[in-house]
């Protein structure tokens, strides 16, 4: 029994070193679970630190508005004819009106350079005068230029002539590339006349 029980004791020596590994390896799993500070494991998701989220910026969407467009003013007719046509729903003396082309331009300075590029009479039923070849003495005429300068240049010429002679009278007025000439032969009430309408008519308030 003796023997017997010696055979036990080292059988159970014999599995000593088994237990102890085994516990050995159990401690070493328990302190690899504290080597994190706050006692979880490295690689517990719960222990990673949070990434900042990153913000992408797109193109920015066209605008869904539609643009707005100007629209430009129509172009005011501001030839002879044009003028003379107003003046004449204005004026009761003014019979008819006469566009001038270079055939019937008495002065022969329609369409040449610095000179009125348009011109038209009116004829009023005050005055008589040789309507195949009419003029400012049937009544008035509407000149107009392609420049303001050429304009003023026509007045200033006109102004010399009178100037310098007694028997040429006639009533000027210029508003800015157009120039109405009154006959003399028109009394100066009926002038007047002529004048407001002209001017009505070149502010955009005539007929």
């Amino acid at each position: 029994m003796q023997g017997e029980t010696m055979t036990q004791g080292h059988k159970a020596r014999r599995h000593t070193p088994s237990a102890v590994a085994f516990v050995g390896v159990v401690a070493v799993l328990a302190l690899g679970g504290c080597n994190s500070p706050d006692g979880g494991s490295k690689d517990s998701p719960s222990a990673a630190a949070p990434h900042p989220a990153s913000t992408m910026t797109g193109p920015t969407a066209p605008s869904s508005q539609p643009s707005r467009t100007r629209t430009q003013p129509a172009a005011v007719d501001r030839s002879a004819a044009s003028i003379a046509k107003a003046m004449n729903g204005e004026l009761s003396s003014v019979t008819k009106t006469i566009d001038l082309t270079e055939d019937t331009d008495g002065n022969n300075l329609l369409g040449r350079p610095h000179q009125y590029t348009s011109a038209t009479v009116l004829v009023d039923k005050n005055l008589s005068c040789d309507q195949s070849d009419p003029g400012v003495d049937c009544g008035a005429t509407i000149e107009v230029f392609a420049a303001e300068p050429d304009a003023k240049a026509r007045v200033a010429y006109i102004d010399s002539i009178i100037s310098g002679s007694s028997l040429f009278t006639e009533y000027d007025t210029r508003d800015g590339k157009a120039l109405l000439r009154v006959s003399g032969d028109i009394k100066p009430s009926l002038a007047n006349e002529y004048k407001a309408a002209f001017v009505r008519v070149m502010s955009g308030q005539g007929a």
